[in-house]
């Protein structure tokens, strides 16, 4: 249930299935790769200026619902947004 939350999240903010369980977007600044584990959510950001990839993982409980709109607040928020 919270993997596929994830992945409905994922899919409203412009990332895109490349994989059975991993979605990506590309920005201008970075590439972005969600994998969806167990339980758990690995987040890759390769930054276009920076060859050197900076990985974040989150277990499934320590990720912020709101069940209300669907939406996610993680902690690689301000990573991404780098």
């Amino acid at each position: 249930m919270i993997a596929q939350m994830i992945a409905d999240w994922a899919a409203r903010n412009g990332f895109i299935p490349s994989g059975e369980k991993t979605l990506k977007k590309k920005t201008d600044k970075a590439e972005i790769s969600l994998e969806i584990k167990r339980s758990s959510l690995v987040v890759i950001c390769l930054y276009a200026n920076d060859r050197k990839p900076r990985i974040v993982t989150s277990l499934f409980k320590d990720i912020a619902f709101d069940h209300d709109s669907g939406d996610i607040r993680p902690s690689w928020l301000a990573l991404a947004a780098s």
